[in-house]
């Protein structure tokens, strides 16, 4: 018995644009119905932070991602899928070993599914046709139309549930997010586990501050503009890569040459939901298996969620759960923040920094009113507006004069010294010397 080969490249570069051999067009008709019909309708999420790249956007994305392996030998992995627009786009284009998604809301998720329902459906009989021109003299009938033999050319698959509930994104490569508007607690959480993921070496976001703010593990090497869909609105994305990139690539090749070897995996999963799908690994190796197989995994989970439908009280719980989840990951990253400001708002002395403060005395200068706004050089006790009544002996009060006990004036010489101070710096250094001139007043008893 025996299969056709489906192993052909989808994309070949000539003059540097790519040619999608799957409909040989440069615009790729495959993808076409994700922008068509209920697809379309879909602008919002019960999460409240739900938006979409336009398609040519997300092309000339992943066209530079292959630039940095994104290629048949990587995983691509969406934080936030929605739909799977972008999943199902680089599949497409870039011939990538799988691309996964993790998604939310229910309601995007599902949608998710019912796409790649369709290009299962769209592969299947594409092969089909093939096998029904191809000379099959030699093979018995049953070898060229037999689904369990039809594998799909586009492996991509999705999970439901929460990506900050993750412990590792092994054994992904790629890592795409639209995290506009994920809050900061959240985004630190990813960049956390790609910083420890020994599979994982590229992360594109749309924020700019991962390194500075989030100590992101790597290098930025590239600004993306693109697009919203809908509204038009244009937004910068960033692209990230780890500073050994290249030897984490070869590691990672290895890694799914050797766990995800499809000749070898020959049976298929029993009692399997992809509702109960909660590993990156698992979801991977579900997108591996044959067309059939997918096919059946999908249509259980639309149905378990169309008739059975969790309760009031079961909904309740799971989103409790949840949100003490996140704010136990918000308080730790509050935390964190404020112990890294504090060490970093701790100064250094003058003496741990080798400069020597020297004083000097000099005769006291008797224009206050020239130095009345300069704060440095006249004191509180000078500027209180006190009035001057007159007294016995026809003199007028000064700021400085004060009554003792006895109730008689007591006549004090304000500025009466100028300290100097004069900082020296010890050592070689290109400081400057700078004086600070500060009044200082004795007050007489």
């Amino acid at each position: 018995m025996s299969t056709l080969n489906l192993s052909s490249k989808i994309n070949v570069k000539v003059n540097d644009t790519y040619i999608n051999k799957c409909c040989n067009k440069t615009k790729c008709l495959c993808v076409s119905f994700l922008w068509k019909g209920v697809n379309v309708n879909l602008g919002s999420s019960d999460e409240g932070m739900y938006g979409e790249t336009r398609e040519k956007s997300l092309r000339t994305v992943f066209k530079i991602m292959s630039k940095y392996g994104l290629d048949e030998h990587s995983i691509l992995f969406d934080i936030g899928s929605g739909r799977g627009a972008p999943n199902i786009v680089a599949s497409f284009q870039n011939q990538i070993f799988s691309s996964i998604g993790i998604e939310l809301d229910k309601n995007p998720y599902y949608l998710s599914l019912s796409n790649v329902m369709h290009t299962l459906e769209n592969c299947e009989n594409s092969i089909k046709t093939e096998n029904s021109k191809v000379n099959l003299k030699n093979n018995t009938k049953e070898t060229g139309n037999e689904p369990d033999l039809i594998y799909p050319k586009n492996r991509i698959g999705f999970i439901r549930g929460d990506a900050t509930t993750l412990n590792s994104f092994e054994p992904v490569t790629h890592i795409y997010s639209f995290d506009a508007a994920m809050p900061v607690w959240m985004v630190k959480r990813f960049v956390d586990l790609f910083n420890k993921s020994r599979t994982t070496y590229c992360y594109l976001s749309y924020r700019k501050d991962l390194i500075e703010v989030l100590d992101l593990d790597g290098i930025r090497v590239h600004g993306i503009s693109t697009q919203m869909m809908g509204s038009g609105e244009g937004r910068m994305c960033w692209l990230y890569l780890k500073n050994n990139w290249k030897e984490i690539r070869k590691f990672s090749m290895n890694n799914i040459s050797n766990t995800f070897n499809i000749k070898q995996i020959n049976s298929e999963p029993k009692n399997l939901k992809l509702s109960k799908v909660t590993s990156l690994y698992k979801i991977v190796e579900i997108t591996t298996l044959s067309i059939a197989t997918q096919k059946s995994l999908i249509s259980d989970s639309l149905n378990e969620w169309f008739n059975n439908r969790k309760s009031r009280r079961e909904c309740i719980s799971e989103r409790r759960a949840m949100n003490q989840w996140h704010k136990e990951l918000k308080q730790s990253y509050i935390s964190k923040r404020l112990s890294k400001e504090k060490e970093s708002s701790t100064q250094l002395t003058l003496e741990d920094m080798g400069i020597s403060v020297e004083s000097k005395t000099h005769a006291p200068n008797t224009s206050c009113q020239k130095d009345r706004n300069d704060e440095n050089n006249c004191s509180k006790n000078l500027r209180l507006n006190i009035k001057k009544k007159p007294l016995k002996d026809g003199r007028h009060r000064n700021p400085g004069d004060q009554i003792n006990a006895d109730g008689k004036e007591v006549i004090s010489n304000t500025l009466d010294k100028v300290v100097t101070k004069t900082i020296n710096v010890v050592g070689q250094s290109s400081l400057t010397k700078k004086v600070y001139k500060s009044k200082q007043s004795n007050m007489k008893e």
